[in-house]
């Protein structure tokens, strides 16, 4: 979504899936410098985390951990939820059984935005705008992600901000038994 002045013109301001669009700039950082995974991971080591937990990952990021991951023994360990966008990607990116370095182990979902950004979905307009912000994802999306994450063993991570985001995913959660321990 693109903030818009009451023109309709755009402001600059990016919301929510508008910076999907952006992923590629991520991408392209990777690829420039290869190493600030490894960098990263040192000085996680280095102040005592022993394990990162990237939410949301794209497939290059995780592509690029495994190999790194690969090539030599890493100084901390990563688990990785896959964004529902790539989760057809998922089955590609599951590792062999046994290697601890680096481990897609789950599937992220934002249903809903943020309350700064007045796109966290709410029942009533917010008090200091005249929206109810939206959706990101049907119900029938959500309940394919849930179904797939599950069947490719992966934990499902559910963003639900707004009390309107947070009674849908509960009811699609209680009606969809078999969504697995989401959390």
């Amino acid at each position: 979504m693109y903030g818009r002045d009451p023109q309709g013109r755009l402001t600059g301001v990016l919301f929510d899936n508008a910076l999907v669009q952006l992923q590629h700039l991520q991408v392209d950082a990777l690829r420039a410098d290869p190493g600030v995974i490894s960098r990263t991971l040192e000085y996680a080591a280095s102040v005592g985390l022993t394990t990162l937990v990237p939410v949301e990952s794209t497939t290059v990021e995780i592509q690029f951990s495994q190999r790194l991951a690969d090539d030599r023994p890493l100084p901390a360990r990563l688990r990785f939820y896959i964004d529902l966008r790539n989760l057809d990607d998922a089955p590609s990116l599951l590792r062999r059984k046994g290697d601890d370095a680096c481990k897609l182990i789950g599937m992220k979902v934002e249903t809903d935005g943020s309350f700064g950004a007045h796109t966290a979905w709410l029942f009533e307009n917010y008090a200091d705008a005249p929206t109810v912000g939206f959706p990101l994802w049907t119900d029938s999306e959500l309940r394919e992600g849930l179904d797939r994450s599950k069947e490719l063993g992966l934990q499902a991570a559910v963003h639900a901000i707004g009390d309107h985001a947070m009674d849908r995913v509960l009811r699609i959660l209680e009606s969809h038994p078999g969504a697995g321990r989401p959390r």
